[in-house]
């Protein structure tokens, strides 16, 4: 039996990619999920084996005892912690229930979080019995700034849907969608979507969007922005700067990115890096033609420009020319998305729980 530990159910791939292993047919009465405190917004999943803790507090740690008893309960197993916080809740857990195995999941915030979280993996690693890596980037960062154990690392890709194709939706159904954000219907429309943080690169899709509409041949095209945080002001003033503001709809929180995803003729993903974003797995289950950085974290899964198209990283410019080429040319659209669909359909929720099944195993 494993109990799966969140931070919180935010918007996030970690939360993204726990949502499709929950919801999951596969997914087995043996699995639980806890998150830690309440969050506004949050994603939904659609399971009765999670618990949100009634906290708004980051800092409390009152959910210590109804996890412990939880684990003794439902006779837990396996920890499997996701997200620093969840980690610190997981070893102490360790500390008074030696017995269970304790699984510690890096998602990216060991790039993030300066010299603190490595710092506190190198130390917690003596309690941990497996760590799951999103990416081989990650991997490499779990060796390289925190020293572990490469015998205690495997890395699992992350999990996608396949999705019903766009193509497969009623025409009626897309321009429906595009009128209520209030694109025309024969735009073609270039989509953005993630935390606004600095690190997605939202700056650089801005910049990228301003050379687009420049261009002699960028008379209808339209860019969309889905997603909320720290940023949201600067956006939009960055927008107002650029001259923008007819060019780039910002929609804000998609509860349903399916509806994102109808409405866009490709996506730009400018992170400087990622773990293993789900923005991109589900870009191309849905079909939509992907332009990216080639960041530690985005250039493994798509392979030899067949499923995507990648530029280097901070070439604004390069984005650019992959907007207008994709613009220009339907077969090469065409091309991307049936091998971005052909990649992804070996990632599936079925496989990915397998896969998961098999590393638990190992630790017995």
């Amino acid at each position: 039996k494993v109990l799966h530990i969140i931070d919180t159910l935010w918007l996030g791939g970690a939360q993204t990619l726990l949502k499709n292993i929950f919801e999951c047919k596969s997914n087995t009465a043996k699995s639980f999920l806890f998150a830690l405190r309440k969050t506004t917004p949050s994603i939904h999943i659609d399971n009765s084996q999670k618990e949100i803790y009634n906290s708004n507090s980051r800092w409390s740690l009152f959910p210590l005892f109804r996890l412990m008893k939880i684990i003794t309960k439902k006779e837990i197993d396996i920890v499997h912690c996701h997200l620093p916080r969840s980690q610190i809740f997981g070893f102490i857990l360790k500390l008074f229930l030696p017995k269970i195995r304790l699984v510690y999941h890096e998602h990216g915030d060991i790039y993030e979080k300066g010299w603190v979280l490595p710092l506190l993996l190198r130390i917690l690693q003596l309690k941990v019995d497996l760590f799951i890596a999103c990416s081989n980037s990650m991997k490499e960062a779990l060796l390289r700034r925190a020293m572990i154990n490469s015998a205690k690392i495997s890395v699992l890709y992350n999990c996608v849907e396949p999705c019903l194709p766009i193509e497969n939706q009623t025409l009626a159904g897309k321009n429906r969608q595009r009128q209520k954000v209030g694109i025309e219907k024969n735009d073609f429309v270039v989509g953005f979507a993630g935390r606004l943080i600095e690190r997605k690169g939202w700056d650089d899709f801005l910049r990228a969007a301003k050379i687009t509409i420049e261009s002699k041949s960028g008379k209808g095209i339209m860019f969309l922005i889905a997603g909320v945080g720290p940023d949201e002001s600067k956006l939009k003033t960055k927008i107002r700067k650029l001259g923008l503001s007819s060019h780039v709809v910002y929609v804000g929180f998609i509860d349903e990115m399916t509806r994102f995803y109808s409405i866009v003729d490709c996506c730009v993903m400018s992170s400087k890096w990622e773990g293993l974003p789900l923005v991109q797995l589900e870009a191309m289950a849905n079909e939509v033609p992907l332009i990216t950085y080639n960041s530690p974290g985005m250039d493994e899964v798509p392979t030899n420009n067949l499923d995507s198209l990648s530029v280097e990283t901070g070439d604004v410019e390069g984005l650019s020319e992959k907007i207008l080429l994709l613009k220009g040319n339907e077969n090469i659209r065409r091309r991307i998305k049936k091998a971005a669909r052909n990649t992804v359909m070996k990632m599936n929720p079925d496989i990915y729980l397998g896969n998961l099944d098999s590393l638990y195993h190992s630790i017995f």
